[in-house]
């Protein structure tokens, strides 16, 4: 369904989805849907400067930083290793 779509990185796609087959984990692709999206909300901010798109940005990219921050404390209170935590935080 995707593969007809003119502006679909399809070959950054297949490479997300053989990384995930390899790893048999889904973290790569949603490391990769994850940095599209926000990708194409930095481009839209910046298209148009006057509309509502570089306020849902930012709230978008502080929810991401909430996130990060749980996930940070979570893993470092359950007493994982730095390096295991760095890996989950996208």
């Amino acid at each position: 369904m995707l593969r007809p779509a003119s502006r679909f990185d399809l070959t950054g796609f297949e490479a997300a989805i053989d990384e995930a087959d390899a790893a048999m984990s889904l973290d790569p692709v949603i490391t990769w849907l994850a940095a599209r999206e926000n990708a194409h909300l930095n481009r839209m901010s910046y298209l148009h400067p006057v509309s509502a798109l570089p306020v849902v940005h930012y709230i978008a990219m502080k929810v991401k930083e909430v996130k990060d921050l749980r996930i940070i404390t979570r893993g470092l209170m359950a007493g994982l290793p730095a390096d295991v935590v760095e890996a989950h935080v996208i």
